[in-house]
């Protein structure tokens, strides 16, 4: 198979992945499963929205994109490694729960979550307890307009995640830089 790509609508676990639902339902991944394409819609109600939370192991997609609407956060639940991370809209929350495991981790260099001025786009924990954002595969993490708190990105050396110089610090955050990167030029 080649790239999928599915539109949810929902509001409460609209995507909902466990090993009983994997072995009860015959789904053909693409062969390589970063072509996954996952695109939230709706309305979120205060149930969640992308649930992992019962894999045993990481799942790995390619892009996950929340274009929901509303006032009312979109949340992720459970360890997931991911090439593009795409919040569609200003002004929306979105919240990380619970991962038992290595956390959130973002394979690529696409991470398209900036909001605008006035309209912050938020990340925050679902719950008490930080969530983690790891970058693999070099390079930066760079956005700006954000409301960022409880969260842990690594690596740290050399800095790795940008939240930008228009963005704020909610408090708890570790591995962020509230600046813009260093412009870099070539020769």
């Amino acid at each position: 198979p080649g790239s999928a790509t599915w539109t949810i609508t929902g509001s409460t676990d609209a995507w909902a992945v466990s090993v009983f639902i994997e072995e009860a339902v015959n789904i053909t991944p693409p062969a390589n499963p970063y072509e996954w394409v996952l695109k939230f819609t709706g309305s979120p109600s205060t149930g969640l929205l992308f649930n992992n939370r019962h894999v045993i192991g990481t799942k790995n997609y390619g892009t996950i994109e929340v274009a929901t609407t509303g006032s009312n956060p979109a949340i992720m639940v459970g360890d997931t490694a991911f090439d593009t991370l795409k919040i569609t809209g200003v002004a929306r929350t979105l919240q990380f729960g619970h991962a038992s495991g290595t956390g959130y981790t973002l394979t690529g260099r696409d991470w398209q979550i900036s909001g605008t001025a006035g309209n912050l786009n938020t990340l925050q924990t679902y719950g008490t307890t930080a969530y983690n954002f790891v970058k693999t595969g070099g390079g930066i993490v760079s956005a700006d307009y954000l409301n960022l708190s409880y969260s842990h990105a690594t690596p740290t050396s050399p800095q790795t995640w940008y939240a930008g110089a228009h963005s704020t610090d909610g408090g708890n955050n570790t591995g962020w830089s509230f600046t813009d990167p260093a412009v870099q030029q070539t020769v």
